[in-house]
């Protein structure tokens, strides 16, 4: 490994440019640091000329191997992130904006949740969720989606169940579910009264959250 790490991070830039710029199927899918030595790893469809091209990079401290024992439709499925992964990546940077601001979460707010699709499709989404206490806070223009309210904690506990069944409502109803936003509660602004219903959990799940 080089003693200047600013060397390695720029031909690591032309590397991954390489594969942006190519026209077959390629991912560079992870870089790794240890034993002395930076490794960086590229997954591309068998009988490309992206090995080669790589190769060519002017540098006597980059060495390439090249295995193709991989079944390429089948790592790309495993590599691509899927519809709950995606939004649990957004949950998690609205958890972090709202601690960051000083709000753990903890208290009950109204929570706003997205969605787009057909009128016909988000009406049914909207009898189904209503049930579980969601209610049409308003509808967007030309109706082409609804905006439906929760009051609810903001925690990691709570959208570790939530985020999954909103993504399997959505999908069974043919709609898009677009994230969430909600006000934050610090300490000067914890007077919000708690449900004195059954708790969100205790009705979907049979027991209250931890």
């Amino acid at each position: 490994m080089p003693t200047s790490l600013d060397i390695l991070y720029e031909l690591e830039d032309r590397l991954v440019q390489i594969v942006a710029d190519s026209s077959i199927e390629a991912y560079h899918t992870a870089s790794a640091t240890g034993d002395s030595r930076r490794t960086i790893y590229i997954v591309h469809s068998k009988g490309s000329s992206l090995p080669r091209e790589c190769e060519n990079l002017d540098s006597g401290i980059i060495q390439s191997s090249i295995y193709s024992s991989i079944d390429f439709e089948t790592y790309r499925d495993f590599v691509t992130p899927t519809d709950i992964d995606i939004k649990v990546d957004g949950d998690h940077n609205i958890f972090r904006t709202i601690s960051e601001n000083g709000d753990d979460g903890s208290e009950p707010r109204k929570i706003d949740f997205w969605f787009y699709g057909a009128k016909s499709a988000l009406e049914k989404l909207v009898e189904n969720l209503a049930d579980l206490d969601f209610s049409v806070d308003h509808w967007l223009d030309e109706n082409s989606g609804v905006v439906l309210s929760l009051n609810s904690q903001a925690n990691v506990q709570v959208f570790a169940k939530l985020t999954p069944l909103l993504v399997e409502k959505s999908e069974k109803f043919g709609v898009e579910y677009d994230g969430w936003e909600t006000p934050l509660v610090t300490d000067q602004a914890k007077e919000i009264a708690r449900p004195k219903k059954p708790s969100f959990f205790k009705r979907i799940f049979g027991q209250d959250e931890e």
